[in-house]
């Protein structure tokens, strides 16, 4: 059993329009939060045991949620006083966990992902989940061998061109948190390339993949997640 972190401290700025009243992590699918369907996965998968939440941007509506919520896995929150970047927010959290192995979860993305089998399969320091999308340019790229090393990450592109893509699900070694590192930096920017020369493994999943960060995905989950929900694969 491991710990789990979910990072539901982001600003939300492109989907205020649509979600005024509610941070992004509370965003409705289908009438229900969407961090509530990533907790719902994860506590399907068995392994985890200990969810935190690290909250920032309108961090009280999202406590007292999930403080009202009945939950099969105990729910912490840490808080971001001032914004630390999805990094900083991680290290930060990692002090309410206690497992050698964490998993991190975007908390505005879901990957209909294995989380049990990834685990089975972890590679120190890193293990990122990943999965093949027919227009990468908004996520940028990975490149990975045979063996599902990953060799590089490639930024975003303007051009709309099918890549395997980052899937917003990590497990990490703790001990990756005890380096020296700033109060403020980013996983992917920052970390994530500093720790390829430590071997970075992938593990690949081909299930769905969505994310709620633009309205045109906002509105494209409520249609995919539907259709997960009504098959009870989530």
């Amino acid at each position: 059993m491991v710990d789990a972190i979910i990072l539901a401290g982001g600003f939300g700025t492109r989907l205020r329009d649509i979600v005024p009243n509610v941070p992004k992590p509370l965003a409705p699918i289908n009438g229900v939060p969407f961090l509530d369907l990533l907790i719902d996965q994860i506590e399907k998968s068995g392994v985890v045991e200990k969810i935190v939440l690290a909250v920032g941007y309108r961090a009280d509506a999202i406590i007292q949620y999930f403080e009202n919520r009945s939950s099969g896995v105990p729910v912490l929150f840490s808080r971001e006083e001032e914004p630390l970047g999805t990094g900083g927010a991680v290290r930060q959290a990692i002090s309410l966990t206690t497992s050698d192995q964490i998993f991190v979860f975007n908390g505005d993305s879901y990957l209909n992902c294995s989380l049990s089998n990834m685990l089975t399969r972890f590679f120190k320091p890193l293990t990122i989940a990943y999965t093949y999308v027919e227009n990468a340019s908004r996520f940028g790229q990975l490149v990975v061998n045979s063996q599902n090393q990953v060799l590089a990450f490639r930024e975003k592109s303007q051009n709309a061109e099918p890549g395997w893509i980052n899937g917003g699900i990590y497990l990490f070694d703790r001990k990756v948190f005890d380096r020296s590192l700033p109060v403020v930096f980013s996983l992917e920017k920052d970390l994530f390339p500093q720790l390829l020369k430590d071997g970075v493994f992938g593990f690949r999943t081909d299930g769905i993949f969505i994310d709620i960060g633009t309205p045109e995905s906002f509105a494209k989950a409520q249609m995919i997640l539907q259709e997960l929900q009504e098959t009870k694969l989530l």
